[in-house]
């Protein structure tokens, strides 16, 4: 069976590729259905650039969501044939809202010295293609990092190193153990899981968890599998197998397919073609802990429940 991918991100959101560099890998890598899930935003253009070059696609986003009960904050990959109007109302609204907040995370970090200034970072970003629109934290830690004189500064407050991604987590984030750094507090923007649900549901779609051998790392397995009940109650209806997760941590997401009756997704999270590191896969990789025979049946399953057939 030739390959296919569910889960990677372009320009369009904070992905290195374009749409035409995807499609060429694409066709090198034999993958023969694909899925662009960029942060709260569909790419539209992307399937129809497929289609036209004889890859299989759908419509599909990656909703940032949170369990506001216990203040998680997940990453929920969604699929169907074709979004409705009152969806990407939705998602705009996230994206102008995370705006905002990217706006007065350049304040705080200015205030402390930091060289960044809204104009520039946005034309930094300009120039290489990416949609200004999206931009997210790890744009924001991305231009932090370019300059040598911001990681001296950082290092000087913290009296330790951290690199992109420990910025990131530690500073920009209000969870972070540095948080005052570079967080803001803002309104809650992020639909509830169960308001994600709620547009899978609406839209006959498949709503799935992504890369939970990731976004459940704090909990562990046992901790991912006694929480799940209540995401499924809130509407996931889906699972990825990232294809960085573990035999272990196949196990834990099989035995909660089992149980709730889910569909399975897979995906690469690719961020940029032929860089691969400790979260992410370049495109259409695949789990090495799985075979195609296991991935074609449950694609079909996935299929089913995207186009009806």
């Amino acid at each position: 069976m030739p390959n296919i991918d569910l889960h990677f991100h372009t320009q369009l959101s904070d992905g290195a590729n374009n749409n035409e560099e995807i499609i060429e890998t694409a066709h090198k890598e034999k993958i023969s259905f694909l899925c662009a899930t960029e942060h709260d935003i569909v790419n539209l253009k992307l399937r129809d650039l497929a289609e036209s070059e004889g890859i299989d696609s759908c419509e599909g986003v990656e909703i940032s969501a949170c369990n506001y009960d216990t203040q998680k904050h997940l990453h929920l990959p969604c699929y169907t044939n074709q979004f409705s109007t009152q969806t990407h109302i939705i998602l705009e609204g996230v994206r102008e809202a995370r705006k905002k907040k990217i706006s007065k995370q350049i304040e705080l970090l200015q205030s402390q010295g930091f060289h960044i200034n809204e104009i520039d970072f946005i034309k930094y970003f300009t120039d290489l293609g990416v949609n200004t629109a999206n931009l997210n934290n790890y744009h924001l830690s991305y231009y932090i990092y370019l300059s040598k004189d911001n990681t001296d500064l950082l290092e000087s407050i913290l009296h330790l190193k951290l690199d992109q991604i420990g910025f990131l987590k530690e500073c920009l984030r209000q969870s972070g153990k540095f948080g005052e750094i570079g967080s803001v507090q803002v309104e809650n923007y992020e639909p509830a899981i169960e308001e994600a649900g709620k547009i899978a549901s609406d839209n006959f779609g498949v709503l799935s968890i992504a890369h939970p051998n990731f976004s459940f790392s704090d909990e562990g397995t046992h901790g991912f599998i006694e929480s799940f009940s209540d995401y499924h109650d809130r509407g996931v209806n889906a699972i990825e197998i990232n294809a960085l997760a573990s035999p272990e941590w196949i196990e834990a997401i099989l035995k909660i397919q089992k149980k709730f009756n889910l569909i399975l997704t897979f995906g690469s999270d690719c961020h940029e073609i032929g860089k691969r590191d400790k979260k992410h896969g370049s495109l259409g990789d695949i789990n090495p802990h799985i075979d195609q025979d296991f991935i074609k049946a449950h694609f079909k399953v996935f299929h089913k429940k995207v186009f009806g057939y």
